[in-house]
């Protein structure tokens, strides 16, 4: 079953949204909604690596070259295109939003059910296929904190370290 990240909990009243912002991406990125983003050279952000503990900026809205003026319709006959923008809207990376995504352990990728002993354990991002999940057996290239779960959906929610942030 695929689960990307996504936003989950924002403190404040119940109806707050997290802080969404545009942003400008590297040419050839490929990645989907719900990537780990990190910011890189002139103020622009890329797909993460494996297992990113510096630089994360926050979690892709939408997948890249998805924005209005990417893939129309008889692209083809399509000569020439302007004031197309290599940007996407991301939902940034604090300490205070509460993120959710799909547990795993082992390479597998199968989701894992969380246990509770997991809550306020410091774990690593991992990519398996096009969707990134939360690597319960990474203890080393740590980037999240466990908050919380939900056993149910195998699923865990969790908020960015301090230290891994742009």
């Amino acid at each position: 079953m695929s689960r990307f990240i996504q936003p989950a909990r924002v403190p404040g009243s119940a109806g707050a949204s997290p802080a969404v912002q545009s942003m400008m991406y590297t040419t050839g990125q490929t990645f989907k909604n719900g990537a780990v983003l990190i910011l890189v050279a002139a103020g622009t952000v890329s797909e993460a690596a494996a297992d990113p503990v510096a630089a994360i900026v926050g979690i892709a809205l939408q997948g890249a070259g998805t924005s209005p003026g990417f893939e129309q319709a008889n692209q083809s006959q399509v000569l020439q295109t302007t004031n197309i923008q290599q940007e996407v809207s991301v939902a940034v990376a604090s300490s205070d939003t509460v993120f959710s995504g799909r547990a795993i352990s082992a390479a597998g990728g199968d989701p894992t059910i969380p246990t509770q002993t997991l809550i306020g354990e410091s774990r690593g991002l991992a990519k398996v296929g096009d969707f990134w999940v939360v690597d319960l057996d990474e203890t080393v290239a740590n980037s999240v904190k466990i908050v919380d779960i939900d056993v149910e959906q195998k699923i865990v929610f969790f908020k960015f370290l301090s230290t891994v942030l742009a």
